[in-house]
């Protein structure tokens, strides 16, 4: 409750989103998994859960069998690292999807991305997750390692009518 309210400074609509500086986060990439540094402050004298849901199928919805990730939260902690993924490789690319970070003393209020918590706090962000594009010729053009050509995914940038989404610089038969 009072989301975006300041009451001390009496005002209102101030942007209380601030546990992660979106200009500094890494990556969200197909297949791999993402750590986030999160600074947070657990002085309660005892163990609290922070909580991860991001919506990879940008459904609306938080699955918390395939979209939620826990991380212990130690009294006397002020950040904490939280990792996100794998990326499932069908998660929707290049479009904002939900990232919800929920911080409780008690470990079963955060186990649902929704209701009510008797203690902590809420985040909401919106995130892209990328994929990239490689190449498809033989090996010997170095389609494959560190050298590997490879586009991060833009739908305003295409060549021909679409772009496609890889999750790896291994020949197709097809390419072309």
């Amino acid at each position: 409750g009072g989301d975006d309210n300041n009451a001390a400074a009496g005002t209102m609509d101030v942007d209380d989103e601030d546990g992660l500086d979106l200009a500094t986060i890494p990556l969200f990439i197909l297949t791999q998994t993402t750590t986030l540094d999160v600074p947070v402050m657990n002085m309660t004298g005892e163990e609290a859960t922070l909580v991860g849901y991001i919506d990879y199928n940008k459904d609306g919805a938080f699955d918390p069998a395939t979209e939620k990730y826990v991380v212990s939260v130690p009294d006397g902690a002020t950040s904490v690292s939280l990792e996100i993924g794998p990326i499932p490789a069908d998660a929707v690319v290049g479009q904002d999807v939900g990232l919800r970070l929920r911080l409780a003393n008690d470990m079963a209020e955060v186990m649902t991305a929704t209701g009510l918590a008797l203690s902590g706090e809420v985040e909401d962000y919106m995130v892209q997750i990328i994929g990239f594009d490689y190449g498809d010729l033989p090996d010997t053009y170095t389609t494959t390692g560190d050298e590997a050509p490879r586009h991060i995914i833009n739908e305003d940038l295409t060549l021909g009518d679409c772009v496609d989404t890889e999750l790896d610089g291994i020949p197709e038969p097809m390419a072309g």
